[in-house]
């Protein structure tokens, strides 16, 4: 009897042991499948407008799994995935068990200023997000800022001295993008900005953006009518809805303000 079961006891641990087996070899069998069927040969990049489609390729096959389409497909539709600075969000769809296609949705700028020689754009956040020799159309350019030239890094907030400036440039900006009005620049002196067009300042305070820029384009098309190419300062810091006029000071009178009724 005893003999009896030890045989049967080894007979169960063979065949569990042969499961075993056979499973490993199964898995193994598919990895190899997976491996050799899914293998990365071609990446195609779209959604582009600034950005380098070769930034997004280095940025994919810098991982050391990325030869591999499924990975690819998994990695690249995740929502928390880290992305390029320059980049809101990626999204991945398989051609064919080799290629994959990235559709990449590229950030929309508040402002941009001057780094050594370029362009450098920052978001809504602050966050540097892609420097450049081009002009992106619909987004500002800003002076005034107090920035840490030295200390700007690409993925990170811009090290200013006033936090807050992005809040108002982005408040500004995302209005000025809806209105379709582009300024020339945008001014930053402590919480007030002042919109620049041609020789036109406006100035539009530290608040209440919407009334004020609202505005702006029925207004500068009286200041063309009556004070044709005459510089001066369009005065809407102070600016409520219940205001019937609006005051426009020429560079030459400052001595006297000159009321432009709506």
């Amino acid at each position: 009897m005893a003999r009896k079961r030890r045989r049967k006891r080894r007979r169960v641990r063979w065949k569990a042991i042969l499961r075993m087996l056979i499973i490993m070899g199964l898995l193994a069998l598919f990895c190899y499948l997976t491996a050799a069927l899914f293998e990365t040969r071609k990446i195609d990049v779209t959604g582009i407008q600034y950005s380098s489609s070769q930034d997004i390729l280095d940025w994919v096959q810098s991982d050391k799994y990325s030869s591999n389409t499924l990975y690819i497909f998994w990695k690249y539709n995740q929502d928390d995935l880290e992305q390029l600075p320059a980049i809101e969000h990626t999204k991945v769809k398989l051609k064919s068990p080799w290629q994959v296609s990235i559709q990449v949705k590229e950030k929309k700028f508040s402002g941009r200023v001057d780094l050594n020689g370029e362009y450098l754009y920052f978001d809504e956040n602050g966050v540097a997000s892609l420097k450049t020799a081009e002009i992106i159309e619909g987004v500002p350019y800003i002076e005034g800022m107090e920035l840490d030239i030295e200390k700007v890094k690409l993925g990170k907030t811009l090290p200013v001295t006033d936090k807050e400036v992005f809040e108002r440039i982005s408040s500004v900006a995302g209005l000025l993008q809806k209105s379709e009005q582009v300024p020339d620049k945008i001014s930053c002196e402590n919480n007030n900005l002042t919109l620049h067009f041609g020789n036109v300042r406006v100035q539009i305070g530290s608040a209440d953006y919407a009334d004020k820029l609202a505005q702006v384009t029925p207004i500068m098309g009286k200041i063309q009518e009556l004070y044709p190419g005459q510089p001066g300062v369009l005065h809407l810091e102070n600016y409520t809805a219940a205001d019937s006029s609006i005051r426009f000071v020429p560079d030459v009178a400052q001595d006297s303000a000159v009321e432009v009724i709506e």
